[in-house]
This record gives structure tokens, sequence and C-alpha cells, in this order.
């Protein structure tokens, strides 16, 4: 069941079906290890990027010129070291990350001790969080089918924030991001069955996302917590 604005963008017609970790989003973005001059290294807040974009993580180190190690946190393997970088004069740090696959990844920041120095600690910052989205094309629908019950029985109204899918199990939580805008919504609905699209969402979810037309997203589903 659905009805969407048309639009003139096509692309990317498949869904994704990764079963992935639901994580916290509100990564902290200071602390860490404390210096001895009582300053620490940081990380940038979270971000949200397209599968074939790159990242770019950011943050401060403690002094200019200083070797920042950033880790790639992996609860099986243990960390996975991305790059090695020398902070600017200005303390600021950045490495260009490319992910091989969607999903959602963790990172952090140590400054590595100097071999001279009196301590042997490094400082670390807290994790941040990049998620990458797989592009697919979305429509949105509600006007007309209000006081309906869904495929998956739930009751369509105006408010409903939700998403449609025709393969994914009916509760299957999905992260949508738009436009500089993420959501995390449920699947209540079976389609879209037109426009090329693989997902179909709410009105209520449309406008969280300020999605008007037919357009391009990107999706990833969430393994439950």
């Amino acid at each position: 069941m659905k009805r969407s604005r048309t639009a003139t963008i096509a692309a990317f017609a498949c869904a994704c079906t990764a079963s992935l970790p639901l994580a916290d989003a509100s990564a902290t973005t200071t602390g860490g290890a404390v210096a001895p001059d009582g300053r620490s290294v940081t990380i940038d807040p979270p971000q949200d990027v397209l599968y074939g974009e790159r990242a770019t993580i950011r943050g401060r180190a403690t002094s200019a010129g200083a070797l920042v190690r950033v880790e790639q946190s992996d609860d099986r393997r243990g960390p996975i070291v991305v790059a090695r970088v020398r902070a600017g004069a200005d303390r600021r740090y950045t490495v260009a990350w490319r992910p091989r696959h969607i999903g959602r990844f963790r990172f952090r920041a140590v400054e590595e001790a100097r071999p001279r120095a009196r301590s042997a600690t490094s400082s670390a910052s807290p994790e941040t969080q990049v998620t990458v989205y797989l592009p697919a094309v979305a429509t949105w629908y509600g006007p007309g089918f209000y006081g309906r019950r869904t495929a998956c029985g739930q009751l369509l109204r105006p408010t409903l924030v939700g998403v449609a899918h025709r393969t994914l199990p009916c509760g299957t939580r999905v992260a949508i991001h738009y436009a500089g805008r993420s959501i995390v919504a449920s699947v209540v609905d079976r389609g879209p069955y037109a426009n090329g699209a693989a997902w179909d969402l709410t009105a209520a979810a449309a406008r969280a996302l300020r999605l008007s037309v037919t357009d391009r997203i990107g999706a990833v589903t969430l393994r439950p917590r």
C-alpha cells in the first residue's frame, strides 16, 4: 500500500539487508586521558556518510606535532589502526577513511607518548561513531490511507513513524539518512511497488527527514538491542 509524489531522480534500487548492532549515537566528543598539562586528546562528533563516500575523522591533540593514532574498534579482533598522523600547529589532526561496507563503525584517537617522555602512558579520546548507509530510492505515503491497517497490523495515522519494505520482517529497525538528517524507524508495512523505489516512508517519517519527493536516501537495518 502506497502513494507518493514522483520525481526525476533514479538511482540505486537495491535495499540494505545487513544486520548491524544498534549503537548509542550520542558519542562524547571531549575527554580521554588527561595529559600532564591538563589537556586531553579529542575526536569530533559522530557522522553519517553514504557508501562510496569518504568519512573525515578529525580532532585535537594535546600539543602541536603530536603523533596521533586513529583506531577502529573491533569487538572480535581488537583495535585496528586506520592511520597515524601528526597534529598541525593548531593541534588539529585529520584522517580520511573510506569504508569497505555499510554499517556502524566506532573510532578513537590515541596520542602516542613521546619516546623520551617521563610517562609511558598515552592520551586517548572517547569513541566516536561513523554510520555508513546504503544508497537507495525512497518514496512516501499516507494521505488517503489513514485509518487503515498496515500489512504489519498497525493503524496508519498521520503520526505513525515507520517504513514499508517488500521483504524485511515487521518490526525491523532501520536507520534512515537524508539531506543531513537521520532517524530510526521500524518496518510497519509492505511496499513500495512503483517508481523503482526500495523503501516507502510514512508521512510522519518523511516529515522528520524533510523528504517531499521520491529521492535517494541512505538506509541500514539495525539488529535488536
